[in-house]
């Protein structure tokens, strides 16, 4: 995500904008800083878009599904009930009938306003149990940073 971010000037001051307005308090006295994680969660639109996107693009997971039943893709290959299909997920995530002319394109603002409806389990249809919490472990080393 840094190299999403960093890359794109604009977009840095954008987040740190949002982040700075909504998410961080300062106690003066104690020369601290915290960053409020439910705060970014539900106020920093611009920055949970971009992560979004950033697992969207980047991802190189391939969902591992047991069939349940006989399915017949393209009408020529055939997968038998029992068998174990693996899909890269980048081509889940960049097939253009499911995002559009630039599924491959890095847009942090994919996932706000009417987009924000598509389903965060843009990996697979069953959207990973922990996902919250892997997104709330990622940020907490923000908590009461000294100030510098």
């Amino acid at each position: 995500m840094p190299f999403d971010v960093y890359c794109r000037p604009d977009l840095l001051q954008s987040i740190r904008e949002e982040v700075r307005q909504h998410a961080i308090r300062v106690d003066h006295q104690k020369k601290t800083y915290t960053i409020d994680l439910a705060a970014i969660r539900d106020h920093c639109i611009l920055l949970v878009s971009t992560f979004q996107e950033m697992l969207r693009v980047r991802s190189s997971a391939a969902p591992t599904r047991f069939l349940h039943d006989d399915v017949l893709l393209a009408n020529k290959y055939l997968f038998q009930r029992g068998a174990m299909l693996q899909i890269p997920a980048q081509c889940l995530n960049q097939e253009k009938s499911n995002w559009g002319t630039y599924a491959r394109e890095f847009n942090p603002s994919r996932f706000m306003g009417k987009a924000k409806q598509r389903s965060p389990g843009y990996m697979s249809p069953n959207i990973c149990p922990g996902r919250n919490f892997a997104s709330g472990e990622i940020g907490r080393c923000g908590h009461d940073v000294p100030a510098v």
